[in-house]
């Protein structure tokens, strides 16, 4: 018997150090790989990342004082040995310190895996050029025979069509693709009439969708491309465009997740308006990304927003930071958003008020140092303002003009990115699911701490 108990401990001693040896002998990119299929790590790396990281490259990764770090843009190599490399040694040049020594080797793969968790953009992009000699019949399988007559690696891991040369041509190019893995994407591209286009994503083609304005959906994360284009026979019309703008967007084209040729990021980045509230309130009534239609947007000296939604009359986010950046709306005309600047504290579909359209019933606004909007929810006649405003918090006031007959009133609160929620009425705490018109004329709601 005991002879049998040391030979069962003996084999799974034996098979921990076989899993335990096979685990370090993965390279650095094989393990972030597995541990980007992990949530609880990518939940341990990200709290690491807060701690440590978020200061330089701000919470979202979008880059501060530090680089983005989800674009396309790498200086100091993209795969994740490298990251974990540029943690664990820093550049003490550049005031990066190195965290070798302050956080495990785990702790380091952790923070990698979250940083290629929130990774858009692409990758290792390669290409292939053809001239029309080498395609006598405009098909993409006479490419299949053809050498090409230039290929190589992209730099800064955009397409650059400019490569060609020539006003003729066909181009291949393979990348890995990085799409957002919370939304849905589509590649689009702007070509004018008659150019060719195939494809195809991990390997399968993609069916093109659109007329002049040519699009694909995409899968959500990570997936291989291969994007093909052929330019039709000169002499073509004149609106083909040799250099083509080619980028990932929202399914209606509201929000730019990030371009993938260079003419994409030339237009994207002219689109840079910033709208700061820095000596007064301001107001904004635009299409808002990730906000719902009908939102009407405001921004204090404090940098502390909101927005409020006159479909379901409610507030649908709140942000710190600079305001707007309205530059994709105004050169969309209407049709492209503006873009939140800073991060979320919540956002719709959390709501402070209710997600329910039926029970709203807006009237009217007014703009000043207090704006203040009128409006009805399940008939019950309100009225909303902003009580005190500061860096870390904002009180709203709701007033009671008229509940109609109503005896009680429901006010749906959000889950927060940070922070707190306090509602009170006649200075006591009192339960926003079932406020007492009987006896409350007027309460206020304080998000503290964001």
């Amino acid at each position: 018997m005991i002879s049998y108990i040391k030979g069962y401990f003996g084999a799974v001693l034996g098979l921990l150090l076989i899993t335990f040896t096979s685990f370090a002998s993965e390279s650095i990119d094989q393990q972030v790989q597995t541990l980007l299929n992990e949530p609880a790590a990518i939940a341990s790396g990200k709290q690491s990342y807060g701690i440590y990281c978020a200061a330089c490259h701000a919470k979202d990764l979008s880059g501060a004082v530090g680089f983005n770090l989800k674009d396309s843009v790498w200086l100091h190599g993209d795969s994740a040995s490298d990251v974990f490399n540029n943690i664990s040694n820093g550049f003490s040049q550049a005031g990066m310190p190195g965290f070798g020594a302050m956080l495990n080797e785990q702790q380091r793969k952790e923070i990698v895996a979250f940083i290629f968790s929130k990774r858009e953009g692409l990758a290792n992009v390669e290409y292939e050029i053809y001239q029309p000699s080498q395609y006598p019949n405009y098909s993409f399988s006479d490419l299949d025979r053809a050498t090409p007559a230039k290929q190589g690696r992209a730099d800064n891991n955009l397409v650059n069509f400019e490569l060609a040369e020539t006003k003729e041509y066909a181009i291949v190019v393979t990348a890995d693709l990085y799409a957002p893995k919370d939304k849905a994407s589509m590649l689009f591209a702007k070509p004018g009439p008659f150019s060719q286009f195939e494809v195809l994503i991990d390997g399968e083609p993609v069916k093109m969708q659109g007329g002049w304005d040519r699009f694909w959906p995409l899968k959500k994360g990570f997936q291989k491309l291969v994007f093909k284009m052929m330019l039709p026979e000169a002499p073509y019309h004149e609106l083909t465009q040799t250099n083509p703008d080619l980028r990932v967007m929202t399914p209606d084209e509201a929000i730019n997740f990030f371009p993938v040729s260079t003419k994409a990021e030339s237009i994207i980045n002219q689109l840079e308006h910033n709208i700061i509230a820095d000596k007064t309130v301001l107001v904004q009534r635009k299409k808002i990304a990730e906000l719902p239609a009908y939102s009407i947007s405001v921004g204090f000296p404090k940098k502390i927003n909101y927005a409020f939604n006159t479909k379901n009359c409610s507030l649908v986010g709140l942000w710190k930071g600079d305001f707007l950046n309205v530059g994709p709306n105004v050169i969309g005309r209407g049709k492209s958003s503006s873009l939140p600047i800073g991060n979320w504290v919540f956002k719709s579909p959390q709501v402070l008020g209710t997600n329910d359209e039926a029970l709203c019933a807006f009237n009217k606004y007014q703009t000043g140092e207090q704006p203040k909007f009128y409006f009805s929810l399940n008939s019950v006649e309100l009225s909303l303002t902003t009580l005190k405003a500061t860096s870390t918090s904002l009180t709203f006031e709701y007033q009671v003009i008229n509940p109609n007959g109503k005896k009680s009133l429901n006010i749906q609160l959000p889950a927060l990115e940070s922070g707190q929620l306090t509602v009170l009425a006649n200075g006591q705490n009192i339960n926003p699911k079932a406020i007492d018109l009987t006896q409350v004329k007027a309460f206020t709601v304080t998000v503290s701490g964001v």
